[in-house]
């Protein structure tokens, strides 16, 4: 997979609307200070393909992606595999009785009406990974590099 263009809106520490294009890169670093948000443009990446991110235990870690004092987020993902490029969006609103997420998927410019699990399937078959070996093999979660470096015994160094 290679990324092409990231758009965050008021997600973690980006309030208001923010991209980056990936596109003129061939090869790139993501670097600054402690709390600029480094962490949290990976975290956006595993979003949209996902719906969830590691660092906030996966599944409902919503609440932890709005920015503080917003209600509404959105990031949004333009990414190729194999010259074929793909594009996923994720929005998040907090309403008084009810939040509400939503996607969107274009394959080719083309929007593809998946259901979610539908879309996780078929993400699996492009990406040949799913949320599981992807945080494994191509996301690390942040505090957990020494459990890789140094596990207990042979049965948990396998597993990861």
């Amino acid at each position: 997979m290679r990324p092409i263009r990231l758009e965050l809106e008021n997600f973690t520490v980006y309030r208001g609307k923010h991209s980056v294009d990936f596109s003129p890169l061939d090869f790139f670093a993501i670097k600054g200070k402690t709390g600029a948000g480094k962490t949290s443009l990976i975290d956006a990446i595993c979003y949209a393909l996902y719906g969830k991110v590691p660092r906030y235990g996966g599944e409902k870690a919503h609440a932890h992606l709005v920015s503080k004092g917003q209600r509404y987020m959105r990031v949004s993902l333009e990414f190729s595999v194999k010259e074929k490029r793909y594009k996923i969006e994720r929005e998040y609103s907090e309403g008084k009785r009810k939040n509400h997420s939503e996607f969107r998927f274009y394959e080719e410019g083309k929007p593809k009406p998946f259901k979610e699990r539908e879309l996780e399937d078929y993400l699996k078959n492009v990406l040949r990974l799913d949320y599981g070996i992807f945080t494994k093999v191509i996301l690390l979660p942040q505090n957990q590099f020494d459990r890789f470096l140094k596990p207990q015994n042979q049965r948990e160094r396998r597993e990861i």
